[in-house]
């Protein structure tokens, strides 16, 4: 696929042919699933293909979480630290279930676990008088960044390989292009405790088992949140730079989705929530950008020299708990695969870092043939 291709079918490419550069535009979901296994990244964000299933329970409980978050934190930052009240929020919250139709997965373990709607307005009003104590100023909520190229994570020159294509070998066989690497994503929202600014991150799980402030350090989400923040203030908020309170910090807000929460290990009651600090130091922070920065440059291998993936099957059978989606087309024939694809998967639009919610919008489109035939091919 050629760059001018590229920056036509997806959002997250930018090419310029005037100036011969491609901006590529990649938020950690893309990147750690690169990582992860790059067929399920080539299937996902490549050529957009995903099950015809209705979306997972925890991906529709995530955003009706971040919904009902995102009014609390907007409320107290619009109203002087003031929240709005906890009727006004719990109304907010019963709505929001309604509009989702979560009542639709009342047969998932998980729903059965967190009580179901009346389980989910608890747990509100648990975290309502467990966070509304904290001494944190809200300096702004649900903070989009990267197609204003505010995260520049570096740049390479890209010369491709010999191609049967002529315009392929035109572009890169004497005139290399240059690819510009940016970081997108959102965060819930930055706080300033008096001593630091930092993004704060809220995780959730089915129960705690009390190695949850392990499971995000390291992690590349939140360190590239730490390293964002830093653009994102020298940006908008310059002031705390030239206070001196550069980020290096974030917090994790942990949240067991069961009431009460009960340790895997010991089985004794615990805390509904907890918050983890995570700190790192500048040295970190520069290795963050030239890990991410060589993912990226495995981004344009696979995008514009139509590189065969390399398939990582030790995740097909368990990725984030479950089985990969994509495992019922990699443990056939792949003289089949196209059949199984037309039986149980979608192409949808294609993946938008910023709104990653269009990814779910089926398209009247059929599979890009051309592109899935080099997937199968190498």
């Amino acid at each position: 696929m050629t760059p001018e291709q590229a920056s036509q079918k997806f959002k997250w490419v930018n090419y310029d042919s005037q100036n011969k550069t491609v901006d590529l535009f990649c938020d950690h979901h893309m990147l750690s699933t690169l990582r992860t296994c790059e067929a399920k990244f080539l299937l996902e964000h490549i050529l957009n293909i995903r099950p015809k299933a209705h979306k997972a329970w925890s991906l529709m409980f995530g955003t009706w979480l971040h919904s009902c978050l995102e009014l609390y934190y907007n409320s107290i930052k619009d109203h002087d630290g003031k929240p709005l009240s906890i009727d006004e929020f719990l109304a907010y919250g019963n709505k929001q279930w309604s509009n989702l139709r979560l009542n639709d997965y009342q047969d998932e373990t998980k729903f059965e676990k967190l009580g179901g709607r009346e389980g989910a307005l608890s747990l509100l009003t648990q975290y309502y008088a467990y966070f509304n104590g904290l001494r944190m100023r809200v300096v702004a909520t649900e903070v989009t960044f990267g197609f204003d190229k505010e995260v520049h994570l570096g740049s390479f020159t890209f010369a491709g390989q010999p191609s049967h294509d002529k315009l392929l070998e035109d572009i890169y066989g004497l005139d290399p292009i240059q690819v510009n690497c940016y970081l997108t994503g959102r965060i819930d929202f930055l706080a300033d405790n008096g001593n630091k600014i930092g993004p704060i991150d809220h995780k959730t799980a089915a129960s705690f088992r009390g190695d949850e402030h392990l499971k995000f350090n390291p992690h590349d989400g939140i360190t590239g949140y730490i390293y964002a923040t830093n653009k994102i203030v020298g940006k908008f908020y310059p002031k705390y730079l030239e206070q001196g309170r550069k980020c290096l910090s974030a917090w994790v807000h942990h949240i067991s989705t069961a009431s009460p929460s009960k340790s895997r290990k010991t089985g004794e009651v615990g805390p509904r929530f907890k918050v983890t600090n995570i700190d790192k130091d500048e040295a970190q922070l520069e290795e963050y950008r030239v890990r991410n920065l060589e993912t990226f440059k495995r981004v344009a291998e696979l995008l514009f020299n139509n590189k065969q993936p390399e398939w990582s099957s030790h995740t097909c059978s368990f990725i984030f708990g479950n089985p990969c989606e994509y495992r019922p087309i990699h443990e056939t024939n792949s003289d089949r695969w196209t059949q199984i694809i037309q039986d149980h998967y979608q192409v949808t639009e294609e993946w938008n870092p910023l709104s990653p919610d269009e990814s779910a919008i089926v398209r009247d489109k059929v599979i890009d043939e051309e592109s899935f035939k080099l997937y199968k091919l190498g």
